[in-house]
């Protein structure tokens, strides 16, 4: 549901913004924002990275799928990990940071390499729970590993999949 619910609101700001949104998918091993918007584009994270010191407007737009105000950069094939060069993220989110009104990025959750390196660069960090106990646990330690890296104030916990009949208490969860 979180890679969902990043297309969501990377599509509702594309709607509402008044300027063009960019939706990064770095789930490499499962990501869906190109299945579920539909679009064609046979580039993907990777080759940004791959290109990320030396990328150009005309190579952008190569990279990037456009649905209207919203642009994607999608995870490709699944492969082992991604394969990115010191500061390629940091990189690759400056260069978007300069044609886009806001910038959706959607990570694994498994807080690899190059999830942390573009965490560090984000001003809004929003960490999905689901109400369950293993969700719950899994978030609570991201959070304390977040904290561990001073980026804890850039967080928001946001749950997901709330029915009133949970097996989890809002208070549980909180």
């Amino acid at each position: 549901g979180c890679s969902t619910l990043a297309m969501n609101a990377a599509v509702a700001m594309a709607r509402t913004l008044e300027g063009k949104v960019l939706l990064a998918d770095f789930d490499i091993n499962s990501g869906i924002a190109r299945f579920l918007l539909k679009l064609s584009s046979g580039f993907s994270v990777q080759d940004a990275l791959d290109k990320a010191g030396e990328l150009d407007e005309s190579m952008w737009q190569e990279i990037v799928a456009s649905a209207g105000m919203l642009d994607v950069l999608a995870s490709g094939q699944i492969q082992r990990s991604l394969r990115a060069q010191q500061g390629a993220v940091r990189r690759l989110i400056g260069f978007a940071r300069k044609r886009y009104k806001a910038l959706c990025l959607d990570f694994s959750g498994g807080l690899e390499e190059h999830c942390l390196e573009a965490l560090e660069e984000c001003r809004r960090i929003l960490l999905v729970v689901q109400p369950d106990l293993a969700t719950v646990y899994l978030a609570r330690e991201k959070l304390r590993f977040l904290r561990a890296l001073d980026l804890e104030d850039r967080v928001t916990v946001l749950l997901n999949r709330w029915q009133r009949h949970a097996c989890l208490s809002m208070a549980d969860i909180e």
